[in-house]
């Protein structure tokens, strides 16, 4: 899958470029900044496993020193046609607001995991555009 190759190539940039602590923002649930903190280079690397992360258009834009910026929702772009439906406008974004977010997967005590099935929920998101 083309995601998983995606993943498989972020991780070697990752793992060679990182040093062994990233400086990145801790968020509750709702979004809700709650101020810096030091992840260790090993957690990012371990939840990044190909078949259970996922590359996403990115809604909100976490900023470097805080604050969480609500981006476009980006469906302004052409209409494509898909099997068997009306048209559809297209995801675009100008590039200062186009910006992909990775979400690695959940470590659980035991393994990597996610609460959706990423095969069932990938099939269902090209059928029907939903997740």
């Amino acid at each position: 899958m083309f995601n998983e190759q995606i993943i498989e190539a972020v991780c070697r940039c990752l793992d060679a470029k990182l040093p062994n602590v990233v400086i990145g923002r801790q968020l509750k649930g709702d979004f809700e900044d709650c101020g810096q903190v030091e992840i260790p280079k090993r957690f990012l690397m371990d939840s990044l496993v190909p078949h259970l992360s996922k590359i996403w258009f990115c809604g909100k834009l976490i900023g470097r020193d805080g604050g969480i910026q609500q981006l476009l929702s980006g469906v302004v772009g052409p209409e494509i046609l898909l099997e068997d439906e009306e048209p559809r406008a297209a995801f675009y974004r100008e590039d200062k607001e186009a910006w992909l977010d990775i979400k690695g997967a959940f470590l659980g005590k035991h393994c990597p995991y996610q609460p959706k099935d990423p095969e069932k929920r990938a099939k269902r998101l090209q059928a029907t555009g939903g997740a």
